[in-house]
């Protein structure tokens, strides 16, 4: 396996993650899913947040990024926006260096809370970000209703109120984590 390397990300990044969504994500009706994942990583992220932002290449080949930032309106919080990690890559610790490193940057500039957003349907995520040691919350429906408009798909089981599939597709766990508050002097290793 080659060598990884990770670096803040450029604006001729934006090509590589966009063709990574539709690549990486198997969903179904996956037009409208892949227009939606497109939505959610605007370009502006690759050149307005590269100081708090990552991918990582092996060879020519993307592999993972992560987009994150710190909160403009609330200074004790920074927020991970969206994450992506090569299906082969994947279970090899890749996405917790990812956030460790994010994490990093977010003691350096004293912010105390990083927040995130999963989809209720993907446990894997919500295994991931409790191992990471977020709190996760309550499903919140309908989250991204603005774009989603799901079609309402009603279904029960067994006599129980009738719930919407396409609701718990679109809600969402919002996730929190805080972290230990480093001075930057006792992170780079600086006497007291």
């Amino acid at each position: 396996m080659a060598e990884l390397i990770y670096r803040p990300p450029t604006e001729l990044d934006y090509f590589d993650v966009i063709v990574a969504l539709d690549k990486w994500w198997d969903y179904p009706q996956a037009d409208a899913r892949s227009m939606q994942r497109a939505a959610l990583v605007p370009r502006l992220f690759f050149q307005h947040f590269t100081d708090t932002s990552f991918v990582v290449f092996d060879e020519a080949r993307l592999r993972a990024f992560l987009i994150g930032f710190l909160s403009q309106s609330r200074p004790e919080e920074a927020y991970i926006h969206f994450v992506g990690i090569d299906p082969g890559y994947r279970g090899r610790g890749l996405g917790a260096d990812l956030y460790e490193r994010f994490f990093a940057i977010v003691r350096q500039h004293r912010r105390r809370t990083v927040r995130a957003i999963t989809s209720a349907s993907n446990a894997g995520s919500q295994a991931f970000h409790r191992r990471m040691g977020f709190s996760v919350s309550d499903p919140i429906a309908n989250y991204d209703e603005q774009l989603s408009r799901p079609v309402d798909l009603r279904c029960a089981a067994d006599g129980e109120e009738a719930t919407s599939r396409s609701e718990a597709l679109y809600a969402k766990l919002q996730l929190e984590l805080r972290i230990p508050h480093l001075s930057v002097k006792s992170q780079m290793g600086a006497r007291p």
